[in-house]
């Protein structure tokens, strides 16, 4: 048993390691791609006929948006689709999604979280770029997810948020309600992330602890 709890936890190890190692180089690549292109304030262009919007993390933080979704959508709808982006750097929902990560690899029941905070952190972008106008902004992003979803599926780097990610179905129909998320909402999400990643750790370190003793036990250098 002490054998498999140590392989267990090794494993576990080296995957976030490995995961962790991936999402650093997909990203370190996506700035890399970015730093060859124009810039206009935050927003970058790239010459694709393929649909797709997306916040990049880092310094500089940068709105990533191709060619193919700007000919999508139309003037004002564009604006909503930036206001949305520019939303997710400013609140810095991607520390949620790399807190979400670690959770999950320290504990399998924790996985689900993932999707949670990816959706949770686009409903806060959505509420954040609909304060003018809600119907605007779930129009963006239903023609936006359509368009994208007609091209079929883009690769990205994980930590990147954008409108066409997660349940839009959803989304648009949480758009076209009235607003009834408070400005409280970023906290609320990073309370969850903290207190799923303290009882992650927690187990972690209990289940690492006892194996510890169990070894101990085994080798006769703790008692019974």
């Amino acid at each position: 048993m002490a054998v498999l709890a140590a392989s267990a936890l090794a494993i576990g190890g080296l995957k976030f390691v490995h995961s962790a190692v991936r999402h650093i180089r997909t990203l370190r690549t996506a700035h890399q791609q970015v730093a060859q292109l124009p810039v206009v304030g935050d927003l970058c262009v790239v010459d694709s006929p393929r649909p797709d919007a997306y916040a990049l993390p880092g310094r500089p933080h940068r709105i990533v948006v191709t060619a193919g979704m700007l000919r999508s959508l139309g003037a004002t709808e564009r604006e909503a689709l930036f206001a949305h982006a520019r939303a997710h750097n400013a609140q810095r929902h991607y520390y949620f999604l790399v807190a979400a990560e670690i959770a999950a690899h320290c504990h399998p029941a924790l996985r689900r979280l993932r999707s949670d905070i990816r959706l949770a952190a686009e409903l806060a972008a959505d509420e954040a770029a609909a304060v003018g106008d809600r119907k605007l902004v779930a129009v963006a992003v239903a023609r936006a997810a359509l368009a994208s979803h007609d091209a079929g599926p883009t690769p990205r780097p994980y930590l990147t948020l954008g409108a066409t990610t997660g349940p839009v179905s959803r989304r648009v129909a949480t758009l076209l309600k009235p607003s009834a998320v408070s400005g409280r909402l970023p906290r609320f999400l990073a309370l969850v992330v903290a207190l799923a990643v303290l009882v992650s750790a927690g187990a972690t370190l209990a289940a690492a602890m006892h194996l510890h003793h169990e070894v101990g036990e085994a080798q006769g250098v703790v008692p019974r």
